[in-house]
Protein backbone atom coordinates (compact mmCIF):
# COMPACT_ATOMS: atom_id res chain seq x y z
CA UNK A 1 0.00 0.00 0.00
CA UNK A 2 0.83 3.15 -1.11
CA UNK A 3 2.07 5.43 2.37
CA UNK A 4 1.40 9.45 1.65
CA UNK A 5 2.52 11.84 3.70
CA UNK A 6 -1.00 13.67 5.26
CA UNK A 7 -1.17 17.23 4.14
CA UNK A 8 -3.63 20.29 5.19
CA UNK A 9 -5.32 20.89 2.09
CA UNK A 10 -6.99 24.41 1.21
CA UNK A 11 -9.78 24.47 -1.52
CA UNK A 12 -11.61 27.77 -2.65
CA UNK A 13 -14.61 27.17 -3.80
CA UNK A 14 -17.18 24.87 -2.42
CA UNK A 15 -19.18 23.71 -5.66
CA UNK A 16 -19.44 20.42 -7.23
CA UNK A 17 -15.45 19.91 -8.35
CA UNK A 18 -14.47 21.59 -5.59
CA UNK A 19 -16.12 19.35 -3.04
CA UNK A 20 -15.65 16.27 -4.93
CA UNK A 21 -11.39 16.95 -5.14
CA UNK A 22 -12.18 17.59 -1.16
CA UNK A 23 -13.39 13.84 -1.29
CA UNK A 24 -10.75 12.46 -3.08
CA UNK A 25 -7.61 14.20 -1.06
CA UNK A 26 -9.12 13.50 2.41
CA UNK A 27 -9.90 9.80 1.60
CA UNK A 28 -6.40 9.59 0.23
CA UNK A 29 -5.83 10.70 3.97
CA UNK A 30 -5.30 14.27 4.08
CA UNK A 31 -7.02 17.07 6.06
CA UNK A 32 -8.87 19.51 3.37
CA UNK A 33 -10.41 22.73 4.33
CA UNK A 34 -13.40 24.04 1.69
CA UNK A 35 -14.10 28.34 1.97
CA UNK A 36 -17.63 28.61 0.71
CA UNK A 37 -19.30 31.48 0.33
CA UNK A 38 -23.01 30.74 1.56
CA UNK A 39 -23.30 29.79 5.08
CA UNK A 40 -25.68 27.27 4.18
CA UNK A 41 -22.93 24.92 2.11
CA UNK A 42 -20.62 25.81 5.41
CA UNK A 43 -23.17 24.64 8.01
CA UNK A 44 -24.04 21.55 5.94
CA UNK A 45 -20.93 19.89 5.32
CA UNK A 46 -19.69 20.46 8.70
CA UNK A 47 -22.69 19.58 10.46
CA UNK A 48 -24.18 16.55 8.07
CA UNK A 49 -21.00 16.13 6.26
CA UNK A 50 -22.58 16.70 3.11
CA UNK A 51 -22.62 19.54 0.51
CA UNK A 52 -26.52 19.52 -0.29
CA UNK A 53 -26.78 22.07 -2.12
CA UNK A 54 -24.14 21.41 -5.11
CA UNK A 55 -23.02 18.09 -4.09
CA UNK A 56 -26.38 15.99 -3.06
CA UNK A 57 -25.98 12.45 -2.20
CA UNK A 58 -21.94 12.32 -0.98
CA UNK A 59 -21.09 11.06 2.52
CA UNK A 60 -17.90 13.04 3.18
CA UNK A 61 -15.49 12.11 5.94
CA UNK A 62 -14.52 14.05 9.11
CA UNK A 63 -11.52 15.50 7.58
CA UNK A 64 -13.31 17.43 5.29
CA UNK A 65 -14.61 21.13 7.04
CA UNK A 66 -15.65 24.16 5.49
CA UNK A 67 -15.28 27.84 6.46
CA UNK A 68 -16.85 30.95 4.94
CA UNK A 69 -13.88 33.00 6.23
CA UNK A 70 -11.10 33.14 3.13
CA UNK A 71 -8.29 33.75 5.94
CA UNK A 72 -8.94 30.02 6.95
CA UNK A 73 -7.20 28.88 3.94
CA UNK A 74 -3.59 30.07 5.16
CA UNK A 75 -3.58 27.18 6.69
CA UNK A 76 -3.14 25.07 3.81
CA UNK A 77 -0.01 23.92 2.40
CA UNK A 78 -1.81 23.54 -1.07
CA UNK A 79 -4.55 25.37 -2.31
CA UNK A 80 -7.03 24.48 -5.04
CA UNK A 81 -8.83 26.97 -7.11
CA UNK A 82 -12.22 26.28 -8.16
CA UNK A 83 -14.49 29.37 -8.64
CA UNK A 84 -16.20 29.96 -11.37
CA UNK A 85 -13.86 32.41 -13.86
CA UNK A 86 -16.81 35.06 -13.32
CA UNK A 87 -15.54 35.19 -9.33
CA UNK A 88 -11.69 34.33 -9.48
CA UNK A 89 -9.94 37.32 -9.59
CA UNK A 90 -12.51 38.97 -6.98
CA UNK A 91 -11.59 35.50 -5.07
CA UNK A 92 -7.75 35.70 -5.61
CA UNK A 93 -7.52 39.05 -4.41
CA UNK A 94 -8.56 38.05 -0.99
CA UNK A 95 -6.86 35.27 -0.81
CA UNK A 96 -3.33 37.13 -1.95
CA UNK A 97 -4.11 38.90 1.71
CA UNK A 98 -3.54 35.70 3.70
CA UNK A 99 -1.43 34.20 2.09
CA UNK A 100 2.07 32.25 2.96
CA UNK A 101 5.35 32.14 1.01
CA UNK A 102 5.56 28.56 1.08
CA UNK A 103 1.81 28.12 -0.16
CA UNK A 104 1.18 25.80 -3.59
CA UNK A 105 -1.38 26.41 -5.48
CA UNK A 106 -3.62 24.63 -8.14
CA UNK A 107 -6.12 26.06 -10.60
CA UNK A 108 -9.05 24.15 -11.33
CA UNK A 109 -11.24 27.02 -12.59
CA UNK A 110 -11.86 26.85 -16.64
CA UNK A 111 -12.75 29.81 -18.04
CA UNK A 112 -11.83 33.65 -19.35
CA UNK A 113 -12.67 36.70 -17.65
CA UNK A 114 -15.19 38.76 -19.62
CA UNK A 115 -14.09 42.38 -20.52
CA UNK A 116 -9.96 42.19 -19.77
CA UNK A 117 -10.18 38.59 -22.06
CA UNK A 118 -8.06 36.99 -20.01
CA UNK A 119 -7.76 33.22 -19.07
CA UNK A 120 -7.39 31.96 -15.48
CA UNK A 121 -3.36 31.65 -15.58
CA UNK A 122 -3.32 35.22 -17.17
CA UNK A 123 -4.86 36.53 -13.80
CA UNK A 124 -3.48 34.53 -11.37
CA UNK A 125 0.13 35.82 -12.80
CA UNK A 126 -0.84 39.13 -11.87
CA UNK A 127 -1.92 38.45 -8.43
CA UNK A 128 0.99 36.22 -7.89
CA UNK A 129 3.76 37.67 -9.77
CA UNK A 130 6.23 35.69 -8.38
CA UNK A 131 4.24 32.30 -8.08
CA UNK A 132 4.72 28.74 -9.35
CA UNK A 133 1.18 27.53 -9.76
CA UNK A 134 -0.34 24.12 -11.86
CA UNK A 135 -3.52 24.12 -13.96
CA UNK A 136 -5.53 20.92 -13.57
CA UNK A 137 -8.47 20.21 -16.57
CA UNK A 138 -9.66 17.15 -18.04
CA UNK A 139 -13.20 14.65 -18.72
CA UNK A 140 -14.10 14.56 -14.89
CA UNK A 141 -18.29 15.24 -14.05
CA UNK A 142 -17.69 15.69 -10.15
CA UNK A 143 -20.39 13.10 -9.40
CA UNK A 144 -18.28 10.49 -10.95
CA UNK A 145 -15.28 11.56 -9.76
CA UNK A 146 -17.28 11.74 -6.14
CA UNK A 147 -18.64 8.36 -7.00
CA UNK A 148 -15.11 6.81 -7.52
CA UNK A 149 -15.87 6.33 -10.94
CA UNK A 150 -12.18 5.32 -12.83
CA UNK A 151 -11.30 9.11 -14.42
CA UNK A 152 -8.04 11.05 -15.45
CA UNK A 153 -6.68 14.66 -15.96
CA UNK A 154 -3.72 16.58 -16.97
CA UNK A 155 -1.65 18.76 -14.70
CA UNK A 156 0.08 21.27 -16.63
CA UNK A 157 2.79 23.28 -14.96
CA UNK A 158 6.57 24.35 -15.69
CA UNK A 159 7.37 23.19 -12.02
CA UNK A 160 8.41 19.48 -11.90
CA UNK A 161 8.97 19.57 -8.11
CA UNK A 162 5.71 20.92 -7.85
CA UNK A 163 3.81 17.77 -10.26
CA UNK A 164 5.73 15.58 -7.53
CA UNK A 165 3.49 16.72 -4.83
CA UNK A 166 0.28 17.06 -6.81
CA UNK A 167 0.35 13.86 -8.48
CA UNK A 168 0.81 11.89 -4.93
CA UNK A 169 -2.05 13.81 -3.38
CA UNK A 170 -4.66 13.32 -5.87
CA UNK A 171 -3.40 10.77 -7.94
CA UNK A 172 -5.81 7.41 -6.17
CA UNK A 173 -6.77 3.79 -7.70
CA UNK A 174 -9.63 5.36 -9.47
CA UNK A 175 -8.23 9.28 -10.68
CA UNK A 176 -4.81 9.23 -12.48
CA UNK A 177 -3.30 12.53 -13.34
CA UNK A 178 -1.10 12.94 -16.38
CA UNK A 179 1.77 15.55 -16.67
CA UNK A 180 2.25 18.22 -19.09
CA UNK A 181 4.02 21.56 -19.43
CA UNK A 182 1.38 23.16 -21.63
CA UNK A 183 -0.48 25.60 -19.55
CA UNK A 184 -2.18 27.18 -22.41
CA UNK A 185 -3.24 24.57 -24.55
CA UNK A 186 -4.55 23.21 -21.17
CA UNK A 187 -6.12 26.07 -20.19
CA UNK A 188 -7.34 26.78 -24.01
CA UNK A 189 -8.80 22.87 -24.34
CA UNK A 190 -10.82 23.47 -21.09
CA UNK A 191 -12.71 26.83 -21.82
CA UNK A 192 -13.26 26.40 -25.58
CA UNK A 193 -15.44 23.39 -25.54
CA UNK A 194 -17.42 24.52 -23.30
CA UNK A 195 -18.76 27.02 -26.00
CA UNK A 196 -18.69 24.31 -28.66
CA UNK A 197 -20.49 22.12 -25.50
CA UNK A 198 -23.48 24.73 -25.98
CA UNK A 199 -23.76 24.14 -29.68
CA UNK A 200 -24.01 20.90 -29.70
CA UNK A 201 -26.89 21.11 -27.31
CA UNK A 202 -28.50 23.55 -29.22
CA UNK A 203 -28.11 20.74 -32.23
CA UNK A 204 -29.84 18.45 -29.79
CA UNK A 205 -32.61 20.53 -28.87
CA UNK A 206 -33.18 21.19 -32.50
CA UNK A 207 -32.98 17.30 -33.20
CA UNK A 208 -30.73 17.94 -36.06
CA UNK A 209 -29.16 14.07 -35.57
CA UNK A 210 -25.82 12.33 -34.29
CA UNK A 211 -24.61 13.54 -37.99
CA UNK A 212 -24.74 16.98 -36.56
CA UNK A 213 -23.89 16.17 -33.68
CA UNK A 214 -20.17 14.18 -34.46
CA UNK A 215 -19.68 17.63 -37.10
CA UNK A 216 -19.53 19.38 -34.33
CA UNK A 217 -17.41 17.58 -32.21
CA UNK A 218 -15.05 17.31 -34.98
CA UNK A 219 -15.26 21.28 -36.41
CA UNK A 220 -15.38 22.16 -32.90
CA UNK A 221 -12.07 20.64 -32.23
CA UNK A 222 -10.64 22.13 -35.02
CA UNK A 223 -11.42 26.11 -34.08
CA UNK A 224 -9.93 24.81 -30.79
CA UNK A 225 -6.37 23.98 -32.50
CA UNK A 226 -6.52 26.75 -34.60
CA UNK A 227 -7.26 28.65 -31.21
CA UNK A 228 -4.68 27.18 -29.22
CA UNK A 229 -1.99 27.38 -32.01
CA UNK A 230 -2.48 31.18 -31.79
CA UNK A 231 -1.98 31.55 -28.33
CA UNK A 232 1.27 29.53 -29.09
CA UNK A 233 0.12 26.29 -27.14
CA UNK A 234 0.90 22.43 -28.45
CA UNK A 235 -1.68 21.26 -30.95
CA UNK A 236 -1.06 18.10 -29.36
CA UNK A 237 -2.49 18.86 -26.40
CA UNK A 238 -5.77 19.44 -28.22
CA UNK A 239 -5.77 15.64 -28.60
CA UNK A 240 -5.43 14.36 -24.78
CA UNK A 241 -7.78 14.38 -21.85
CA UNK A 242 -7.89 18.36 -21.44
CA UNK A 243 -8.75 18.53 -25.33
CA UNK A 244 -10.28 16.03 -27.13
CA UNK A 245 -11.43 14.30 -23.99
CA UNK A 246 -12.76 17.00 -22.70
CA UNK A 247 -14.71 18.02 -25.36
CA UNK A 248 -16.20 14.50 -25.93
CA UNK A 249 -17.71 14.22 -22.50
CA UNK A 250 -19.12 17.79 -22.74
CA UNK A 251 -21.11 17.46 -25.47
CA UNK A 252 -22.12 13.97 -25.22
CA UNK A 253 -23.94 14.40 -21.93
CA UNK A 254 -26.79 16.40 -19.71
CA UNK A 255 -24.88 16.15 -17.19
CA UNK A 256 -23.04 19.16 -18.76
CA UNK A 257 -24.14 22.61 -17.78
CA UNK A 258 -22.96 24.04 -21.44
CA UNK A 259 -24.62 21.27 -22.96
CA UNK A 260 -28.32 21.85 -21.30
CA UNK A 261 -28.07 25.28 -21.71
CA UNK A 262 -27.90 24.88 -25.33
CA UNK A 263 -30.51 22.03 -25.22
CA UNK A 264 -32.86 24.64 -23.33
CA UNK A 265 -31.70 27.27 -26.35
CA UNK A 266 -32.21 24.67 -29.43
CA UNK A 267 -36.06 24.11 -27.82
CA UNK A 268 -36.59 27.62 -28.28
CA UNK A 269 -36.14 28.82 -24.60
CA UNK A 270 -34.67 32.63 -23.64
CA UNK A 271 -31.02 32.34 -22.45
CA UNK A 272 -31.77 34.88 -19.37
CA UNK A 273 -34.53 32.69 -18.40
CA UNK A 274 -32.62 29.74 -18.37
CA UNK A 275 -29.58 31.13 -16.56
CA UNK A 276 -31.75 32.78 -13.88
CA UNK A 277 -33.16 29.49 -13.15
CA UNK A 278 -29.16 27.96 -12.51
CA UNK A 279 -27.72 27.25 -9.32
CA UNK A 280 -24.49 26.99 -11.21
CA UNK A 281 -22.72 28.91 -14.03
CA UNK A 282 -22.28 27.63 -17.14
CA UNK A 283 -18.86 28.73 -18.32
CA UNK A 284 -19.20 28.56 -21.84
CA UNK A 285 -21.80 31.58 -21.61
CA UNK A 286 -19.16 33.83 -20.29
CA UNK A 287 -16.50 32.83 -22.00
CA UNK A 288 -18.06 33.03 -25.69
CA UNK A 289 -17.82 36.63 -26.56
CA UNK A 290 -14.44 36.91 -24.99
CA UNK A 291 -13.06 33.84 -27.25
CA UNK A 292 -14.98 35.58 -30.61
CA UNK A 293 -12.38 38.90 -29.56
CA UNK A 294 -9.36 37.66 -29.27
CA UNK A 295 -10.27 35.00 -32.04
CA UNK A 296 -10.48 38.36 -33.95
CA UNK A 297 -7.32 39.92 -33.01
CA UNK A 298 -5.61 36.64 -34.07
CA UNK A 299 -7.03 36.75 -37.44
CA UNK A 300 -8.49 33.15 -37.05
CA UNK A 301 -11.55 32.34 -38.01
CA UNK A 302 -14.26 30.41 -35.27
CA UNK A 303 -17.76 29.83 -36.83
CA UNK A 304 -19.08 27.70 -34.13
CA UNK A 305 -18.18 29.98 -31.39
CA UNK A 306 -18.97 32.96 -33.22
CA UNK A 307 -22.57 31.52 -33.89
CA UNK A 308 -22.65 30.50 -30.32
CA UNK A 309 -21.72 33.98 -29.33
CA UNK A 310 -24.49 35.84 -31.54
CA UNK A 311 -27.11 33.61 -30.71
CA UNK A 312 -26.25 34.20 -27.06
CA UNK A 313 -25.29 37.96 -26.85
CA UNK A 314 -26.71 39.47 -30.06
CA UNK A 315 -29.81 37.41 -30.22
CA UNK A 316 -29.03 36.21 -33.68
CA UNK A 317 -31.79 33.77 -35.38
CA UNK A 318 -30.75 30.39 -34.23
CA UNK A 319 -32.09 28.78 -37.75
CA UNK A 320 -30.40 31.12 -39.27
CA UNK A 321 -26.98 30.69 -37.89
CA UNK A 322 -27.54 26.85 -38.64
CA UNK A 323 -28.34 27.74 -42.46
CA UNK A 324 -25.13 29.18 -42.96
CA UNK A 325 -23.09 27.18 -40.76
CA UNK A 326 -24.05 24.30 -43.59
CA UNK A 327 -24.93 25.83 -46.37
CA UNK A 328 -22.14 24.93 -49.22
CA UNK A 329 -22.15 28.46 -50.40
CA UNK A 330 -20.83 29.84 -47.24
CA UNK A 331 -18.11 27.38 -47.30
CA UNK A 332 -14.42 28.34 -47.84
CA UNK A 333 -11.88 25.99 -49.55
CA UNK A 334 -10.27 23.74 -46.57
CA UNK A 335 -7.61 24.45 -44.52
CA UNK A 336 -4.77 22.57 -43.38
CA UNK A 337 -6.50 21.77 -39.76
CA UNK A 338 -9.23 19.08 -39.47
CA UNK A 339 -11.49 18.32 -42.47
Amino acid sequence: MLMRKKKVIGILGAGAWGTALAHLMSDNGHEVLIWAYEKEVVESINNQNENIHFLPGIKLNERVKASNKIKDLKKGELIFITTPSKFFRECLLKLAQHQKESTLYIICTKGIEQKSNLFVSEIFKKVFPKKNFALLSGPTFATEVANKCPSAVAVATKDKKLWNTISKIIGSSYFRPYFSDDIVGVETGGSLKNIIAIASGIAQGRNLGENAQAALITRGLAEMMRFCNARGGNLNTMMGLSGLGDLVLTCASTKSRNTSLGIKLGQGQAADIILSSQKTISEGYFSASSVIELAKKMKIEMPICEGVHNILNNQANIDTIITDSVSYTHLTLPTSDLV
